[in-house]
């Protein structure tokens, strides 16, 4: 893992121990938006090469959702 991140969700769970109505009952891994560099490869893997940028699906999701609306904003209004 190059890096890890929290989103608000996180910060929730670790203050509060719930989000809403779902209350944590047992320990959670927080930090699902991360990215990284492959640096080695397990066996019988060939999807993948060592040096490859990886990120996690969540994050993939999100980036694409922002580059989305960022696309639909520059769109409508003008950016000086």
């Amino acid at each position: 893992m190059h890096a890890v991140g929290i989103c608000g969700s996180d910060v929730h769970y670790w203050k509060r121990g719930r989000i809403g109505d779902f209350i944590l009952t047992a320990p959670m891994v927080l930090g699902h938006e991360s990215s990284g560099i492959v640096s080695a490869l397990g066996e019988g893997v060939t999807d993948l090469k060592v040096g490859k940028y990886i990120m996690s699906l969540t994050t993939a999701y999100k980036l694409l959702f922002i580059k989305e609306v960022m696309y639909r904003v520059s769109r409508t209004i003008e950016i000086p």
